[in-house]
């Protein structure tokens, strides 16, 4: 029977000589590192900037903060509370 990554993981670091022994830290810590890597990253939302009821934008707020004068701060606030900014246009979270 053959161990998982994480099971490998679990029993280096609750070994006696994990503190000690250097080739069992070395070990532990490449494990580690490969299954956080594995992790699933959340992806951030996607936006909807709308102007007189057209949809003129659709990204990320990082990608609509670039392409705006709103910070991707303020951007993430107005699609939170489906704001309007100053000049009409609509902000919201498409629905994933």
């Amino acid at each position: 029977m053959t161990m998982t990554d994480k099971e490998r993981f679990r029993m280096l670091m609750a070994h006696p000589n994990y503190w000690y022994d250097e080739d069992i830290k070395r070990e532990a810590e490449k494990l580690g590192n490969k299954i956080w890597r594995e992790l699933p990253k959340h992806p951030k939302k996607k936006i909807e900037v709308s102007f007189n009821n057209r949809i003129v934008l659709v990204g990320t707020e990082d990608e609509l903060g670039q392409r705006s004068t709103l910070s991707p701060v303020t951007i993430r606030n107005l699609a939170r509370n489906n704001g309007t900014d100053r000049f009409g246009k609509s902000y919201r979270y498409l629905e994933v």
